[in-house]
């Protein structure tokens, strides 16, 4: 063998063993990357505060009137966070200051004509219920106030949503949504004109309703949502349309 072929043979030698350094330490950081990969999995775990329990349950039921669906009930939110129990004091606040607040129709000089539903006597009661969205990230819970009558006098729903990230147990705001989703005001107020143009009647305020506060949240299948007020000539009512 002569000169030439033996410093042929150190180079290719050479270049071997970088490629197997190359390899060795690719796999290396495969593994260390799998590794924190799944330590933060395990560490993203959702913030119960009782893993017992569901989500959201409910204790102190009073049933005004099943068939109405008028129960009175104090709501807890089972996340470890400052936010949940701000939201649940308030929430059953709210609640201690109407339950019992109802009338009778038999203790009433109410017409037995102008009475459309009569559910156990109930004439007019004033309700908070809930409608629970809990997808894998998120959990929203919606407040419907509002009054029951058994006559045909118009009842106002006033909705109310609360959005937390089950993970951190954060309230989150249409600010925060809209960061999480990288979209910004412009992309959602598009969103709610095109649906508005699409619903095609002259009788919507389409610019009324879009001066209107909007609010965002989740549903049960983790989709972004938008909830609208339509202004309709001098009538206002709550709809609810998909982003995606």
């Amino acid at each position: 063998m002569n000169k030439f072929e033996k410093n042929s043979l150190c180079v290719l030698g050479f270049i071997a063993f970088i490629a197997l350094l190359v390899f060795v330490g690719n796999i290396a950081l495969k593994f260390v990357n799998n590794d924190t990969d799944n330590s933060k999995k395990e560490e993203a775990t959702i913030l119960y505060q009782d893993e017992n329990k569901d989500i959201v349950y409910y204790d102190n039921i009073t049933t005004v009137s099943e068939d109405a669906g008028l129960i009175y009930r104090d709501i807890h939110i089972n996340l470890d966070s400052e936010d949940a129990r701000k939201v649940e004091n308030e929430l059953n606040e709210k609640m201690a200051s109407i339950k019992g607040k109802y009338e009778l129709i038999s203790e009433s000089d109410v017409s037995e004509d102008d009475i459309i539903m009569d559910y156990d006597d109930i004439l007019e009661a004033e309700i908070l219920d809930y409608s629970i969205y809990d997808s894998s990230k998120y959990l929203t819970i919606l407040a419907n106030s509002y009054t029951y009558y058994a006559t045909l006098e118009d009842s106002v729903s006033n909705l109310e949503y609360y959005v937390f990230d089950k993970y951190t147990g954060k309230l989150l705001n249409n600010d925060d949504i809209l960061k999480n989703e990288n979209i910004n005001n412009e992309d959602v107020i598009n969103k709610i004109r095109e649906y508005l143009v699409n619903e095609n009647d002259l009788n919507i305020d389409i610019d009324g309703t879009i001066n209107n506060n909007y609010q965002l949240f989740y549903n049960e299948y983790g989709e972004l949502m938008v909830k609208i007020l339509v202004n309709m000539g001098e009538v206002q009512y709550n709809d609810v349309i998909s982003f995606n």
